[in-house]
C-alpha cells in the first residue's frame, strides 16, 4: 500500500496556503527568536504587548508577518465554513464566494480599518495612543488565529463540515480578541475617562458599526 501524502480532494492552492501560513510561523520563530518566544505566552501574561510597545510597533516586520498569517487564515476558515455561514444567515449566495473573493474582502476589511484607526488619530491627535491600540489590538487577534490555523488543518485533513468547526474557534477568537481589548482598558483607564467621548466615537465608530454593516449585508 503506498503512502498518501495527502487527501485527494485538497486542491493545490490549499495546500499552498496551509504551507505558507506554516512557513510564515517558522520565519517568524528563526527570525525574530526572543519576540515569538515572547508572543506565543501572550494569553498567559502581557508582557508582550508591554515589552515591544514601542513607537509604530504596529509597523514592525514580525507584526505584518503575522498580519498575513492572520488574513490568509482568517480567509481559509470563512471559506471552508461557507456552509456553515450561508446556514446561519440564511443567505446561499455566500456559497458563490470563491477563496479569492473572501481573500480581498478580508485583506481589505483589515487594511481600510488599520488606515481609518490612523485617520481618526490625525484628525482628533492622539496618534500615539492610536497606535498603542493598533499594536495591542492587532497583536492579540494575530494570536487568535493559530486558533483558525488549527481549525483549517482539522477541517482539511481530519472532519469537514462540522457546525462545532465554525461556532468553537469563532468562540475562542472572540475570547481572545475580547481579552486583548480588557488589556487596553485597563492600562489605558486614565485615557479613556478623560477622553470618554472620543473613545465611544472611535469604538462605535470603528470597531462595532462595520461588523453591523458586515452582518446585516450577509
Amino acid at each position: 500500500m503506498e503512502p498518501v501524502l495527502r487527501p485527494e480532494f485538497l486542491p493545490d492552492w490549499m495546500a499552498a496556503v496551509v504551507l505558507l501560513s506554516l512557513l510564515l510561523v517558522i520565519v517568524t520563530k528563526e527570525k525574530f527568536t526572543y519576540r515569538f518566544s515572547v508572543f506565543i505566552r501572550l494569553m498567559s501574561n502581557t508582557k508582550y504587548v508591554l515589552l515591544f510597545n514601542k513607537k509604530q510597533a504596529y509597523l514592525h516586520p514580525f507584526q505584518f508577518i503575522w498580519q498575513i498569517f492572520a488574513i490568509l487564515n482568517t480567509s481559509l476558515f470563512l471559506y471552508l465554513q461557507k456552509e456553515q455561514i450561508a446556514s446561519v444567515f440564511g443567505n446561499k449566495a455566500i456559497l458563490n464566494f470563491s477563496f479569492a473573493h473572501i481573500l480581498c474582502f478580508v485583506a481589505g476589511f483589515i487594511l481600510l480599518k488599520q488606515l481609518l484607526q490612523l485617520l481618526h488619530a490625525a484628525l482628533f491627535n492622539n496618534r500615539k495612543i492610536i497606535e498603542e491600540f493598533l499594536f495591542k489590538k492587532s497583536s492579540y487577534f494575530y494570536y487568535a488565529n493559530l486558533i483558525f490555523c488549527v481549525s483549517n488543518l482539522i477541517s482539511l485533513f481530519l472532519v469537514r463540515d462540522h457546525m462545532l468547526l465554525f461556532f468553537i474557534p469563532l468562540a475562542c477568537v472572540f475570547t481572545f480578541t475580547l481579552v486583548g481589548w480588557l488589556v487596553i482598558l485597563r492600562n489605558h483607564q486614565k485615557y479613556i475617562s478623560e477622553q470618554f467621548f472620543y473613545f465611544i466615537l472611535y469604538l462605535c465608530a470603528l470597531e462595532i458599526a462595520p461588523f453591523l454593516i458586515i452582518g446585516s449585508i450577509l
